[in-house]
Formats: structure tokens, sequence, C-alpha cells
């Protein structure tokens, strides 16, 4: 019972941080112009006849979507053997990253990664060598 109740804070300090400082609202603040497409295109399209009516499932479609547009390859991690398959001119996506801290540190620090983009339910880590390092904490 303890364990679930320090869980639950856990989570609840992760969302509060989340909150605080999450600063790109419609891809204000996003300079580069390959990231604002991408967070104009993904997080801040409006939806369309026939997409998914969940935000995940929306977002992961746009994502692969955009992927082929620019000829990447997208990565859906669900551990850490998928880290290994990342690396450059690829895009990790990892599914709600505040209950998978250790995988969201590793592709953070991969040697490959260049830009992370946190929208609290997605992590989308970016290994493409034209864009300079950085973090976005995007607020969907």
């Amino acid at each position: 019972m303890l364990t679930l109740h320090i869980m639950n804070l856990r989570l609840l300090q992760a969302y509060i941080s989340y909150c605080l400082h999450a600063r790109h609202r419609n891809g204000h603040g996003i300079h580069s112009p390959f990231m604002y497409e991408f967070a104009r295109s993904v997080f801040f399209a409006p939806r369309k006849a026939g997409e998914a009516r969940c935000r995940q499932e929306r977002t992961a479609a746009r994502v692969a979507a955009f992927c082929e547009r620019r000829g990447l390859r997208c990565i859906a991690v669900a551990g850490k053997k998928d880290v290994a398959d990342f690396g450059e001119g690829s895009i990790a996506m990892l599914r709600q990253p505040y209950r998978h801290p250790d995988l969201r540190q590793l592709l953070e620090q991969h040697q490959s990664a260049r830009v992370a983009v946190d929208c609290r339910s997605w992590m989308i880590v970016f290994a493409v060598s034209a864009l300079q390092k950085q973090k976005y904490v995007v607020r969907t």
C-alpha cells in the first residue's frame, strides 16, 4: 500500500514539474524551422476526419507520417533493446516517459540524440545531425 502511495506522489510530482517547465505552446519559442514544422504538424494541427480520437494514437500516427515525409526511421521504444536500434536518421518515441525514467535517461543521453521533445504523454528524441542539441518541453 505504501509503495502505491509513493508511486502516486511521484506521478503527481512529475506532472507538476511538467506544468511548471512546459513553455512551447503552438510552436512559439521554437526557433529551428525543422522543429517548428514538427510541432505544428504533429501536436497543434487540427484533427482531421478519419484521424483517431485518442490524442496518443493521433500523435503516434502524425509522427509516423512526419518521418515518412522526411525520410526518417521511426522507432517505438518499449525497452532497452529498442534503444540499441536508435541511431542517425531516426526518431525514437517513448510513450509515458514519466513511468520509464531509466529509458528516458538512456534516450536523452544517447550519443546520436540531438533534440528531445517532452510533451508529457510522449518523449520524442531526434537523431538528426543537422539539428543543434536542444530539449523542448511542449505544452499540448
